[in-house]
């Protein structure tokens, strides 16, 4: 059984995940963040401009119930 045998962690937290039950832990990922920067470097590339190729965009962790401490 979910979180007493086995933690599941999801990615991309939708809001099916959060009515799931136990509601799913995931990693939430900045989607707005991630289109401006794309967008940015599109643009970047079609002005002629030399990009970087690592771009850190940090994600967070939504604690579902899905989750317990290993024991």
């Amino acid at each position: 059984s979910v979180p007493q045998d086995l933690s599941v962690v999801g990615f991309d937290a939708t809001m099916q995940a959060r009515l799931a039950t136990p509601s799913l832990t995931a990693i939430v990922q900045p989607l707005e963040t991630i289109g401006r920067t794309a967008t940015d470097l599109l643009l970047s590339l079609v002005r002629g401009e030399d990009v970087s190729t690592h771009h850190l965009i940090p994600a967070t962790c939504y604690m579902g119930g899905s989750t317990a401490p290993p024991h």
